[in-house]
Parts: structure tokens; C-alpha cells; sequence
């Protein structure tokens, strides 16, 4: 069993870059923890398994991510958590980053992301999550002890974030936070 703290950490917009100029799928409308949580949309995999090699597959790492993954597993234990139904394992792999998780972790839940994602962080116990969305980061604060990142976008811009959260430019910011 490892020693070291679990840092949990999102896909896109974390690692995962886009070429488009805007992002689809993130929500700045602050969820209630005391609330139900929403359940997903979730698309036949006949569709969405096609659709997200289209989407994903040419996406480019974003900057430093390589670099700040090979220093952040040499102290945490590094487990991808994304909101996807589908893995993105080749896509890891051709940036050559997959040996840096403990495990990946895909959506195969009900729930969509944000609710789905502060379970996983409940149960596995995680000190740290890094994500790119507004309501989710907000809805882990409220409800855990984890410390949490927010990777700053033009997109995720929200005034009223619990203060707890920590706004950041790339993810090689928080290695010299959390190192």
C-alpha cells in the first residue's frame, strides 16, 4: 500500500488541450450538495465511442504536463479521474504519460460529472484534485476535505468560488504548491 497522499486529477483542460476556442461540457451554475444529484445524459456507446475518437484523439497535451507528472509521482500517488465514458488510455499513451497514473478512472456511473467525481474523491479518500470546472471544484470544497486546484481558463472565470480553492495557471503551478 502506498504512503504517499492521492492527488486525483482531471483530463481535459488539465492535460488534455483543445484546438477549438471554446469549451463544451463545463458549467459555472454552483451545484447543492444537500440536492439530489443530476443524473447524465449518457449517449448509446454506438455513438458516442465513434464520436469521442473524432472529438479527442487529436487533442494536444498542454504545456509542462509532462514534466510536472514525472515530478508530481515521485511524491503522490497520481490517478487520472475523468468525467468520460470512454478511456482515454491511447491517448495518454501517445504522449507517453500513462505510466505516470496509479490508475485511470472513467465515468461509467449514472451521475454526471461533477457528482460522479466527488464520490470517486470520497471513497478513494484523495488529498488533492485538480479540475477545469467551475461546479466541480466548487461542489468538491463544499463537500470534502480535499484540497482542491481550479486550472484557470477565460471559460471558468467564477468570482464566487469557495475561498478554500486554489485558482491555478498550468498544473507545473501547483507541483511547486503541493511539493
Amino acid at each position: 500500500m502506498s504512503t504517499k497522499k492521492l492527488l486525483t486529477i482531471d483530463f481535459d483542460g488539465v492535460i488534455c488541450g483543445t484546438y477549438f476556442p471554446f469549451k463544451i461540457g463545463f458549467n459555472n451554475n454552483f451545484l447543492d450538495s444537500a440536492n439530489s444529484p443530476p443524473t447524465a445524459f449518457i449517449p448509446p456507446k454506438i455513438i458516442s465511442t465513434p464520436l469521442d475518437k473524432i472529438r479527442y484523439a487529436a487533442r494536444p497535451i498542454l504545456p509542462d504536463v509532462q514534466d510536472a507528472l514525472q515530478e508530481l509521482s515521485i511524491t503522490k500517488d497520481l490517478i487520472l479521474l475523468t468525467g468520460r465514458r470512454n478511456s482515454p488510455i491511447n491517448w495518454l499513451k501517445k504522449y507517453n504519460i500513462d505510466t505516470y497514473f496509479s490508475r485511470i478512472i472513467i465515468n461509467n456511473t449514472k451521475f454526471a460529472s461533477s457528482h460522479y467525481k466527488l464520490y470517486k474523491i470520497l471513497e478513494l479518500n484523495a488529498a488533492y484534485h485538480i479540475d477545469d470546472d467551475a461546479q466541480t471544484v466548487q461542489l468538491i470544497s463544499d463537500s470534502t476535505n480535499c484540497t482542491v486546484f481550479l486550472r484557470n481558463w477565460k471559460y471558468n472565470q467564477n468570482d464566487n468560488l469557495n475561498k478554500k480553492i486554489t485558482k491555478i495557471d498550468s498544473i507545473k503551478q501547483m507541483v511547486k504548491l503541493i511539493n
